[in-house]
């Protein structure tokens, strides 16, 4: 069986796979593909088996990548170079996806596999080292957001907007890095600390949108720090923590304005089903943002009139 994992732009290597199933038990495989700008993910269940990268079939224009697998359930061992590392449930393995590698899941197993360019990462030889020499546990500290970061990204990922898309991208990146820099401490502990809140953050928010809650006060209770750090931490950030918030809920009352499953629902009960508590408000701000009122756009979306975003 050969899968091929695709990348979501030419700015990923295009690495493609050979499995061989290991045992006789009936073979089942799913997968789901998730494009993220320059961050290309796939989640996959599967059985028992070894698989190894066909690198010789790398187009030569391909920009070299690093790729990180968290594991959902089973174990994996990753062999490149001299001997193995092994990853079990909860934990997150890094590799040099330019150079030879082999995989073998001895279980059944769930995973999520992520490409970055290390053009986008800024990985040198020594980061990249220290990350795969061993497992990194997604349980505590910084593993932990980048774990709780990927499994969400795995759940929701094919039906985020292009902003949610970035958002995410720009986190996982930024998380990434921040674990190599920890790993040779090369971040002081307060930057670690700050940027690692960032991410959980965000994270937490992408989590909780339809929460009409959802505000600087209940994301400071939930990463137990004051609503000052909170904000001071976001200074650093594209955007102010409420501006946050209503980006990515616009972003989602739009995506669900065009699917054709929620045309019976009425724009307002939509709006409120992702945290809008004022109609008029929500409208305002849909304007403002999309340059039409929500109407216009689910009309011309639903119609197939509309050509570009707005």
């Amino acid at each position: 069986m050969r899968t091929t994992l695709l990348p979501s732009s030419p700015a990923c290597v295009l690495v493609q796979m050979e499995a061989q199933i290991i045992g006789d038990a009936p073979s089942y495989r799913r997968m789901r593909r998730h494009s993220l700008g320059p961050v290309a993910m796939a989640t996959i269940e599967s059985v028992p088996q070894r698989v190894r990268a066909l690198l010789d079939e790398v187009p030569a224009t391909a920009e070299e990548g690093v790729q990180l697998h968290l594991v959902h359930a089973g174990r994996l061992a990753v062999e490149q170079g001299r001997g193995a590392t092994v990853a079990s449930a909860g934990q997150v393995l890094f590799y040099d996806a330019a150079r030879p590698f082999r995989f073998e899941y001895p279980d059944p197993f769930s995973v999520s596999i992520v490409q970055i360019p290390k053009r986008v990462l800024g990985f040198d030889s020594s980061r990249l080292a220290a990350l795969a020499s061993h497992p990194v546990g997604a349980r505590s500290g910084i593993g932990f957001v980048l774990g709780a970061l990927l499994s969400r990204t795995a759940q929701v990922g094919q039906n985020l907007d292009p902003v949610g898309r970035e958002a995410v991208a720009a986190a996982i990146v930024d998380v990434v890095a921040l674990l190599g820099d920890s790993q040779l401490g090369r971040t002081p502990p307060a930057e670690l600390h700050q940027r690692g809140l960032a991410a959980a953050a965000n994270e937490y928010i992408l989590s909780h949108l339809a929460d009409p809650l959802l505000g600087p006060d209940v994301i400071a209770r939930e990463l137990a720090v004051s609503v000052r750090t909170l904000h001071a931490v976001f200074e650093s950030e594209p955007d102010t923590v409420a501006r946050t918030i209503a980006k990515l809920r616009l972003g989602a009352v739009r995506r669900s304005l065009a699917d054709t499953s929620f045309s019976h629902l009425p724009v307002s009960a939509i709006a409120r089903s992702w945290g809008f508590t004022s109609s008029a408000h929500f409208s305002r701000s849909f304007r403002q943002a999309f340059g039409m009122s929500p109407t216009e756009w689910r009309r011309a979306a639903l119609g197939g009139n509309l050509t570009d975003e707005p």
